[in-house]
């Protein structure tokens, strides 16, 4: 009865310490939480949709062709940008869709390319990586966008990922904003293609206040400062 009572004791201690340890590793995320979050992902990838994101602004940018000079391409963050106002002696398109990862611009590379630009700005990434897409995953989609640009005659600027503010995003999500500008950096070079650094707007700390009015979206200081960070670019 009383080794019973030990060996009782001991699973219990036992059990209780795994336990204890698996919601520090949750929470926490110490090791071996990568670990386990790269076996999940192996075994139960990302789904992928077969629908567009926005099929309803797909469908305009399908009936609406306007050839155009330069395109920008992105996110809620493009689509926010008045780029034809910022740039009224050029013509411009705005291929912008709100919540769109790099994989839901793959869905949508032709009606892009139907504009038959000479020049595309790409800004993507904050989606992937608020839906925890791996940076690999965003890095490689976001080669296959580069790749099929460049494959039309298009010269394309990768843009660097666009912060969003601590308060808003999280430090985990800042500090992975940061890692896929270092990673999009070897990426241009890779592709030979320039790459534009929106600096203050990819602040290393997070995005400043002053440049947006809900943590991630641009006020018009933010947008004031991406044009006068490629406006010679396009002259």
């Amino acid at each position: 009865m009383y080794r019973r009572i030990i060996r009782y004791g001991i699973v219990s201690a036992v059990l209780t310490s795994f336990f204890s340890y698996g919601l520090l590793v949750g929470v926490y995320q110490i090791f071996p939480y990568s670990q386990i979050l790269a076996f999940k992902q192996f075994l139960m990838p990302n789904p992928v949709s077969v629908g567009r994101n926005k099929e309803y602004r797909i469908e305009l940018f399908e009936k609406f062709i306007p050839p155009a000079e330069v395109v920008f391409v992105g996110d809620s963050i493009t689509e926010g940008g008045e780029w034809a106002e910022f740039f009224p002696n050029l013509k411009v398109a705005n291929r912008g869709v709100g919540s769109d990862k790099t994989s839901d611009v793959l869905k949508r590379i032709d009606s892009i390319i139907s504009v038959t630009p000479n020049t595309a700005f790409v800004m993507l990434g904050i989606n992937d990586i608020l839906n925890e897409i791996a940076i690999d995953e965003i890095v490689y989609n976001y080669g296959s966008v580069i790749s099929s640009l460049k494959v039309k005659g298009i010269s394309v600027f990768v843009q660097s990922t666009i912060q969003c503010q601590v308060s808003r995003c999280g430090q985990k999500s800042v500090s992975k904003v940061n890692l896929l500008n270092e990673k999009l950096l070897v990426l241009a070079d890779d592709y030979d293609v320039p790459f534009v650094s929106l600096a203050d707007l990819s602040n290393t700390e997070g995005l400043d206040v002053a440049y947006t009015y809900d943590g991630i979206h641009l006020s018009a200081k933010g947008y004031m400062y991406w044009v006068k960070q490629i406006e010679l670019l396009l002259e």
